[in-house]
């Protein structure tokens, strides 16, 4: 999806009081504690231990690092994962941000 595109229906989202997750198809990364951590539209997993936990995400990677890392649930684009959590960071992939 262009990002204007995307900028707008999050926008819009914003608007009527929507997570911009559930109209324009962002990534949504919700933490609670330091304990519980789900994330929204994320395309794939390439690694995932009890210490390091990598989401390929549309423009970004999150990375989570922590103790005990396990992913309760998986569906299609989205995961809850439990542990301990560390620390995260969005890594830019390619392009300009």
């Amino acid at each position: 999806m262009a990002k204007g595109i995307r900028r707008r229906l999050e926008a819009v989202a914003h608007f009527i009081d929507l997570p911009p997750e559930a109209v324009a198809g962002s990534v949504g990364v919700h933490i609670v504690s330091d304990r519980y951590c789900t994330v929204e539209n994320f395309k794939y997993i390439p690694v995932l231990t009890d210490e390091l936990v990598k989401l390929v995400c549309e423009d970004f990677t999150v990375t989570l690092s922590g103790k005990g890392l396990v992913a309760r649930e998986l569906s299609e684009g989205m995961v809850v994962l439990r542990g301990r959590i560390f620390g995260i960071s969005y890594d830019k992939r390619g392009g300009e941000g």
